[in-house]
């Protein structure tokens, strides 16, 4: 199973400036009642099968469709925490999402020599391949093998430091940016090309549904557009999890769904 995601991050807090520091409403808990099938579980958080889908608004749509999204955003926020979003093709085009797909499955079809050399233990910003098993959960081993990612940027030279900068502590944030590695084109053709565009569509898509959160919570819409910056510290994975015996891998995976595409 392969996956892809991507987040929107920002090293300082997400609290509000004095002139944004204005009082937020808050929905009321809903207390649903919990299925036959979870004994004991709090009636605070609802049963729930599957994760929802929300369709984000279409480009030009009125107000009041804007606010009937986020009023189900924050609904789903508070009870769910986790949905799927649809109708995202005028952000992130079907195109830009299969080639990005077929790019990632390129790279894992690549002998393990070769996604060895982009090892993250290379990168001081962490860029780079994970092999499998070599991070753990809980004490035992992820069985899934990725590729992290981050924003393009040049490695520190210590060159272009002033003394009085070298006096100063370096945030520890600081060192997550940095190049990353990728493959040789030879190797994994246009791997960086397709992988640099959905991260670049992604990171669109995440400033829209942050405008969306924004609204869910009865605040302008570029509330938090202080935290992010001109530069947001955008981070990506691509994964992949092979086939396991069910019940060794993080959801049960086998044969079955080897070819299922997802995310984590």
């Amino acid at each position: 199973r392969d996956g892809m995601s991507a987040s929107l991050t920002h090293p300082g807090g997400l609290a509000l400036p004095p002139s944004r520091a204005r009082s937020v409403r808050r929905p009321p808990a809903r207390a649903r009642a919990m299925s036959s099938e979870s004994p004991g579980a709090s009636s605070a958080r609802p049963a729930f099968s599957s994760l929802p889908v929300l369709t984000l608004p279409p480009p030009g749509c009125s107000r009041e469709a804007e606010a009937a999204f986020a009023a189900e955003l924050r609904e789903v926020c508070h009870t769910v925490g986790f949905f799927y979003v649809a109708g995202i093709d005028h952000i992130v085009s079907p195109a830009t999402r299969q080639n990005a797909l077929a790019a990632s499955r390129r790279f894992f079809a690549m002998p393990q020599e070769k996604k060895n050399a982009m090892d993250n233990r290379n990168s001081p910003a962490f860029r780079g391949y994970v092999r499998l098993g070599a991070e753990n959960t809980a004490g035992l081993p992820d069985l899934r093998e990725q590729v992290e990612f981050g924003v393009e940027a040049d490695a520190p030279n210590e060159g272009d430091v002033s003394e009085n900068e070298k006096k100063e502590p370096c945030p520890p944030y600081a060192r997550l940016r940095g190049p990353n590695q990728w493959p040789n084109d030879a190797d994994c053709p246009r791997f960086r090309e397709e992988i640099s565009r959905f991260s670049d569509d992604a990171s669109l898509l995440s400033r829209r549904l942050t405008q969306l959160l924004a609204l869910s919570l009865d605040l302008p819409s570029d509330a938090f557009d202080f935290v992010f910056g001109d530069t947001p510290n955008v981070q990506m994975k691509i994964a992949r999890y092979p086939p396991t015996t069910r019940g060794e891998g993080p959801a049960g995976d086998d044969d079955e769904n080897k070819n299922k595409v997802g995310g984590e």
